[in-house]
């Protein structure tokens, strides 16, 4: 669901929320304010799952590519002290919800990581919905949904 980008720079994070047949409901992007790159993938998830619960979803299936932070929210964690106020809203945001977390190397969803790297150049929060999405995203988005192989190098 979510990922971050910030090689260079503030990180920015992204995220997509789809429905049962992979078809996209909303995208966001934002700028992050953070420390680290684990706390930036922390804060990119909690938009997520706020964006996701929007949509009426309580049956969520996350996926980050952070693989530490799957394993924390798996054991219902909360972390080093640099993500615990974030990762408790995070669990107060889950509850009533059914929900699994998967890790996902970032080559599998990039409509998050491309939404996550245009994240890091804005001002704000912006939030996409149906046709609205930025075309290159509506574009990953469409070849995730016809089940196009993503390639690591």
């Amino acid at each position: 669901m979510d990922h971050l980008r910030g090689e260079q720079g503030e990180p920015g994070g992204g995220g997509v929320v789809r429905n049962h047949l992979g078809e996209t409901l909303e995208a966001f992007y934002t700028p992050l304010v953070v420390i680290s790159g684990f706390e930036a993938e922390i804060k990119a998830l909690l938009e997520g799952v706020k964006v996701a619960k929007r949509h009426g979803r309580l049956n969520l299936w996350l996926e980050t590519n952070a693989k530490v932070v799957s394993l924390l929210l798996e054991k219902w964690q909360l972390g080093p002290a640099e993500i615990r106020h974030t990762m408790a809203k995070i669990i107060l945001e889950l509850r009533g919800t059914q929900w699994r977390i998967s890790y996902i190397r970032r080559e599998g969803n990039k409509v998050a990581d491309y939404l996550a790297l245009v994240g890091k150049d804005n001002q704000a929060l912006e939030r996409f919905e149906g046709n609205n999405i930025p075309a290159r995203a509506r574009a990953l988005a469409r070849l995730d949904q016809l089940g196009m192989p993503s390639f690591r190098f």
